[in-house]
This record gives structure tokens, sequence and C-alpha cells, in this order.
């Protein structure tokens, strides 16, 4: 039976249609030489290559930005290498300034160089790459260092930010390879040598020169950060002082924001002192003339012998020692004792002999020149006798007996010269900001003597001080407690009321000042500690906190409420019983006068000031100061060459990685082109075969339909 013929056309059509389709997708294979062209191809390879394509983008970005940060290490290698070499370069040239045989016009003509060097660090510092600048953290359109050459002291600031510039060197991993300029051309670290160790300070209890003493502290020799060197400076301090001086207890303390170290005594000492530190490059000290090598000769016995040096100035008759002998002998010419004199070249006739007074019976003799140094008196007896060096009416040096001299007893000594001994300029104080002045550190004391007498009047009376009640009262005393700094400093302005009453000693008002103090203190919630003493021989008080917590502390004499009425105040203020003027005492630890910086800007901008004043010791001090630029430089290319090795390696594992998933990708996507050459074939022959059979069948005519 026959097939209709719109069913077999309709075959016919379907399958050259297929076939079409087929041939379609397999010209689509050749020309992109892939298998998967859509979605519809192959959804799970499609997902699969499209999530490969992903992975092998971030790793061109990757790739990418490992060589960015390559070339950004290689520049901070290569700034860092040249600046290491100028450091060398500068040390060679430190080395051969710092020779005894170079003169000072010399060392004033190496200023130019250096300033050089400092141009050239600087042109360094600010190296850029690709148009940003490597040393300026993230603000990298910054120029990190600019130098402030017109100002005194100079110097080198940093303009940039405290965060590396990084790179993503991962999906979830960053690696900085810019530099933060101030951790480049700064150091946290300070070598401590024999040139800078030193702490010079005089304790001095006010009590006059002779209870002044000359304290030297020395750090140990180290590397020390801020941290540790404040320790040291306080363990080395607090020493000297128990070793050498009256036994102070000093605090150190370090401020991170204001890069400034301050040293005060931490109120623990029982009664005033004031501390004198000799930061002076051209300190000295200064050993006041002496007596010593004292003998005796007859029946004097050298134990009975006492010695007062009245005026050491007076005695300081030259450069070298002055041995003195007087013996109690007889005048034939006067027919009396006298002091003959022995000194210098020999034996010193008198000019005359005084007669004794009829009260003291104390004689004076005078002398002629012999070529040693002489007197220009002495006054005196067989008890002991008064020299005068210099012709005033004031006794330089008293010699006294026990028991009265016979004739020919004799006394010798030596009067020793004054010795100045300039300081060999190693002081700390250039590496912890005290620079150029010294500083004087003292609590609160009595502007003028304070002469109340106690004593009961001969009637019987009460004691004469009285601090009354009213009217006319005057026991206020305002102060300010200053807490805190920068932004947590806070200011505490208030006024005690001391006990109003009569008062039988000094001793006992300082303790009711300090009473009414703390608990005034206490009434705000400060709860400071504090000390007021009275010192009977400088006739004064201190007033003092007893502990280090105060910023300030001030005693506002003028510009507190209770200040004189002529300044504007009520007049009741405690000061002047208290012997203080009506002026402000204003107390705050003793603080650097410049930051405490260790760089190698620091060390040149310093190294200029050294040449400039022909300054030896600070031109040793600089030496040390570049080996540390110089190690820490190193340091900081090493570390930069260790991050471009990583980098190295990190674009060595990103190239094959890429590699791998490229190869993975192909052989999901890629076609195989022979395989695909063959199945275009396959896929030609049956279309057209197909084609050639449908025109057959479909080549019909009318006698079909009859």
């Amino acid at each position: 039976m026959r097939v209709p013929t719109i069913s077999t056309y309709a075959t016919a059509t379907y399958r050259l249609g297929t076939l079409t389709e087929d041939l379609k997708d397999a010209n689509e294979v050749m020309s992109t030489q892939k298998v998967i062209n859509s979605l519809a191809d192959d959804p799970i390879g499609m997902t699969q290559v499209l999530d490969l394509n992903e992975n092998i983008k971030h790793l061109e970005q990757i790739e990418t930005n490992v060589e960015m940060g390559r070339t950004w290490l290689s520049g901070i290698e290569s700034s860092l290498d040249s600046v290491s070499d100028l450091i060398l370069e500068v040390k060679t040239s430190v080395q051969y300034l710092s020779n005894a045989s170079i003169n000072k016009d010399d060392r004033k003509d190496a200023i130019e160089n250096v300033n050089n060097m400092i141009d050239q660090i600087l042109l360094l510092g600010n190296t850029r790459v690709n148009g940003n600048y490597i040393f300026s953290g993230t603000s990298t359109d910054v120029a990190p260092f600019e130098f402030h050459s017109d100002e005194t002291p100079q110097r080198v600031s940093y303009e940039g930010d405290d965060t590396a510039f990084k790179i993503r060197s991962d999906k979830s991993a960053e690696i900085p390879v810019g530099r933060v300029g101030s951790e480049v051309f700064w150091q946290d670290e300070v070598a401590i040598n024999s040139t800078n160790n030193t702490i010079y300070f005089m304790e001095d209890p006010g009590h006059g020169p002779d209870y002044e003493k000359m304290v030297t502290a020395v750090i140990p020799e180290g590397q020390y950060n801020r941290e540790s060197l404040q320790t040291a400076i306080r363990n080395e301090l607090n020493r000297a002082s128990a070793e050498d001086g009256y036994g102070v207890t000093y605090e150190v303390k370090y401020n991170e924001d204001t890069k400034l170290f301050s040293i005060m005594e931490d109120g623990s000492y029982d009664g005033y002192m004031a501390t004198e530190f000799l930061w002076d490059t051209e300190a000295s000290i200064t050993e006041d003339a002496y007596v010593d090598q004292i003998s005796a000769g007859g029946t004097i016995i050298l134990d009975e012998i006492n010695t007062i040096v009245h005026d050491t100035d007076a005695i300081n008759t030259g450069d070298e020692p002055q041995e003195f002998k007087l013996t109690w002998a007889w005048d034939e010419a006067s027919s009396q004792n006298y002091w003959a004199l022995e000194n210098g070249d020999g034996v010193a006739l008198p000019a005359s002999i005084g007669a004794p007074d009829p009260v003291t019976g104390e004689q004076v003799f005078t002398y002629e020149n012999n070529g040693g140094t002489i007197p220009s008196k002495i006054v005196g007896t067989n008890d002991g006798f008064d020299i005068y060096f210099d012709g005033n009416d004031f006794a330089d040096l008293s010699i006294t007996f026990d028991s009265s001299v016979q004739e020919d007893d004799y006394v010798k000594f030596t009067v020793n010269p004054e010795i100045v001994t300039n300081l060999s300029d190693t002081s700390l104080g250039h590496e912890i900001g005290f620079v150029d002045e010294n500083v004087i550190s003292a609590p609160h004391l009595s502007d003028n003597p304070v002469t109340y007498d106690f004593s009961p009047a001969p009637v019987g009376s009460g004691p004469l001080l009285i601090i009354d009640t009213a009217p006319g009262i005057n026991n206020k005393l305002d102060f300010q407690e200053v807490i805190g700094e920068g932004d947590e400093r806070v200011v505490y302005t208030l006024t005690a009321s001391v006990k109003a009453k009569n008062y039988n000693s000094n001793e006992e008002l300082a303790k009711e000042v300090e009473k009414a103090m703390e608990s005034e203190s206490l009434a705000r919630g400060n709860r400071i500690d504090y000390s007021v003493s009275w010192d009977a021989e400088m006739e004064k008080f201190s007033i003092k906190e007893n502990g280090t917590t105060l910023q300030e502390f001030n005693l506002l004499w003028q510009s507190g409420d209770n200040a004189p009425a002529s300044e504007g105040g009520t007049g009741e203020s405690i000061g002047s019983i208290l012997g203080f003027d009506a002026e402000d005492d204003l107390k705050s630890p003793m603080t650097g006068n410049r930051p405490a910086e260790w760089g190698i800007f620091n060390t040149l901008i310093d190294l200029k000031t050294y040449l400039a004043s022909d300054d030896v010791d600070g031109i040793q001090r600089t030496i040390g100061r570049l080996d540390t630029s110089y190690d820490h430089t190193t340091s900081v290319m090493a570390d930069t060459g260790m991050k471009y090795n990583r980098l190295e390696m990190r674009k060595t594992i990103t190239s094959e990685m890429g590699l791998n998933l490229t190869e993975r990708r192909s052989s999901i996507e890629d076609a195989d082109i022979v395989e695909a050459i063959m199945n275009l074939q396959s896929i030609q022959s049956a279309y057209e075969a197909a084609l050639g059979s449908t025109s057959k069948i479909m080549n019909v005519s009318l006698m079909d339909y009859m």
C-alpha cells in the first residue's frame, strides 16, 4: 500500500533539519576549536569552564600585583643600597675628622659635604616607582620627607602615614611592598657606649657649697629601646645618688606622643633637695681649694688641730699646691713670741709684729714677699691663728689648738689650688633630648627667710606667730593639680584652708599646711600626697608632691582667688607667712628640650653642629650613631630582599597554577581537531546522502495521484 506523500515529506525535512543542525555544530567546533560553545553543549562542562576562567583571571591579577610588588621592592632595595653606601662614606669622613690633628677650619669645610649627604638621602627617601612614593606608607601621592632647613635646630619631618602599602598576593593574603619612612630612616633603638653614657648632676640641699655633691651616673653599654633606656636611667640615677649623693630617688618617664623624656624626684626625700643636671656640653666640675697634709712638731698633738677654711676662693693662690710651716718662735727684737712663717722658697721674715691685744692677747703679723705665696697677715696667739690671704677684713683660714702650743712648736699644711675639670662630652642628654643647657629640678621653696620668734615673751604670753580667723584672715593656699597630658590633661584649681590657730613652731605650721592641702586634694578625688617641710638652716619652707602623679603642681600666690588685694585677690593668702613672694610658683617634671629621635637625619644634622663648634667629642659620638643607622638600613634591606624572594616564589607558584588551570580548562572545552574533522566529514557525507535520497523520494508526478 502507498505511504501518503505528505507524511514522507515531513519525515524527510525533519531528518534533513537534524543533519543541518549537526553540520552547523560541527562547523562551529571547527571554527572555534572548542567543543563547548554554549550551555546546551555541556551544562556541567560549561560550569567547570566558567569557574576555571574566574580562577585564571584571579591568578592573572595576582601575577600583575606580584610584578608591581617586585618593582616596588627593587626600588626600595636600590634606594637603601645607595643610602648605606652614603652612610659608609660619611663614617669614613667622620673618622678622619675626629683625628686630633685635624684643625677647626678643616672641620668647618666638611659641613658642606654633610649638607650634600643630607640632600642625597632626602632624594633617595623621596624615591618614586611608577609615580608613587615608596616610603610614604599608603599615602603614595605625598612626598614622605621634608627638610626644615630654616628652623633652629634644623630637622627632617616625615609626612607619610604609618601603614605600609600592600599588594594582594592571594585571595586572603597581603604582603607589604611599600615602606613607612619613619621606620626606615629612624630607629627604635640606640647604641649606648663610652661616648654617650654619662649623666652628671649635682644634689644641693640648700645649705651652701660645702653641702653640694657632684654625682655621675653611668649607663651600662648596650642596645636600648626607649622603654629599657628609661628603666636604665632611673636605676643608674638612683644607684649613683645612693652611693655618692644624698640617696634621692628619681623617676624617669617617656611620652610616646611628644617623644620627650622627663626626669623628676619622686618626692620621697625628706626635706628640700635641688638637683642640677649638667646637660651643657661645656660643663665642668670645680673642686674648691682645700687644706690637707697637716702635720705638727713639738708638743702639738695632731688630733688636737682644728682647721676651718672660710673662703676657698681666697686660699686659691696659684696653680700648684703651696706648703706652709708656722712655728711659734721667739723674736729677740720685740721680746715676744710670734708665728714664724715658712712658705714657697723659704723663710718669710715678718715685716711687723704687732703688740698683743690687751683683751684677747692676739697679735698681728705681716710678711714680706720671699718669692713664695705670702698671706697679707696672720692674727693669732699660742692657741691658734687666722690667716688672711686677700687683704680684706675677713679671715680666710683658721687653725686652732685644743691645748696652747709651746715655743718652737710648729704646724705644717698644704693649700691645694682649685681644680676645674672640664667634663668630656659623653652626656646621655644627646640621645634623650636634653641638649645644651643645664636644668635644675627643685621643690617649691620660700623666696625669703622666715624669722618668726616662737619663744614666749618674758611675761609668759604665747607664741608670736598667729594665723588670724577674723578679720584679715591669712590662712588660704591656692594651688593647682594638673594630671595627665595632651587630650587627657585635667587642671584642678583648689584652695586649702590651714587651721587658724596659734603655732608654736614652723614644724607645726608645716604639718598643718600639708594636712590642709591633702584634705583639699582628697575632697576633689585626687588623693595627692604632699610633703611640706621646714628647713631651720635655710629658714625656709619647701612644698612638694610626695610621688609622681602630678604633671604640674603650681602654687597660685598671684593668680589665685586669695592673692594680695593689689593683684585682685582677697588678700587672705598664707604665702607671705610662709616666705613666698606674690608670684605664682610653677612646677613640672624636667622635660627634654627636643624629641628623643634616633635616625640618620638627626645624626647628620647634629654632625653639622659638632663640626661648626669643633666638638671632637660630638664627632666621635657620631661614629657610633652611623654604625647604628647602617645596621638598621642593612636590616631593612635584608627584610626587603626576603620579601622579594617570597614574591619570586609566589610568581612561580602562580604561573604553575595558571598553567595547570589552563590545561584543565583546555581538556574540558578544547576540541580534538582530527576528531572534529572526521566528525565534520562524517556529518557532511550523511547530509549529502540524505539530501540526495530525499530528492529522489520527493521527485513525484501527477500520475502518483491517479
